[in-house]
């Protein structure tokens, strides 16, 4: 099964341009990294843990996500004890509730035109990811993800969904298969 994950056709655009994982600031493979955050986002899982909270970059064909339980041992996590091998502005940090909704926000407050790029590719990538873990159970976004994308105009039309983010190109909207929504 474990070897379905990488080679099945939903998958590919999440691998295509990424040649290393680094999750935790752990390099493993992909395989390892869609089966931890699939058992994390269990509804079980999300409500014993509180939700988790993360930050998620990109450095070159490098992809750094890290996690943790927003609850553990009756302590409450916070993003900054969240630590990855690269941080810059084009980091994303968000939480993902027990109700399985879903807020990613940057801290950039000089961002100009030419940083779109970037953060449309974080953006995509992270969503497809986190799609591949949930495909049936998919994470909503919260209204503070949709507002940040419509002031900041990261992509030429707001996304609502995740599906959304992970597929919105230039000024169509495709599936992750390439068809047209």
């Amino acid at each position: 099964m474990q070897e379905n994950l990488r080679t099945s056709p939903q998958n590919e655009p999440i691998t295509e341009e990424i040649n290393r994982w680094l999750f935790n600031r752990k390099a493993l493979p992909f395989e390892v990294v869609l089966g931890t955050l699939t058992s994390a986002l269990e509804p079980r899982t999300l409500t014993t843990n509180g939700g988790f909270l993360f930050k998620a970059g990109l450095d070159s064909s490098v992809f750094h996500l890290g996690f943790i339980p927003t609850l553990s041992v009756g302590e409450r996590g916070y993003h900054y004890d969240i630590h990855l091998k690269h941080e810059d502005v084009f980091t994303l940090i968000g939480n993902i509730s027990t109700q399985r909704e879903l807020s990613i926000i940057f801290k950039n407050a000089t961002m100009q035109e030419s940083d779109l790029p970037a953060y449309r590719r974080v953006y995509q990538k992270l969503a497809q990811l986190l799609l591949a873990a949930s495909p049936n159970l998919p994470l909503t976004l919260d209204w503070i993800t949709t507002h940040l994308l419509q002031q900041k105009q990261i992509f030429p039309k707001v996304p609502q969904t995740l599906e959304e983010i992970a597929c919105l190109t230039d000024s169509k909207l495709v599936s992750c298969t390439n068809r047209t929504l």
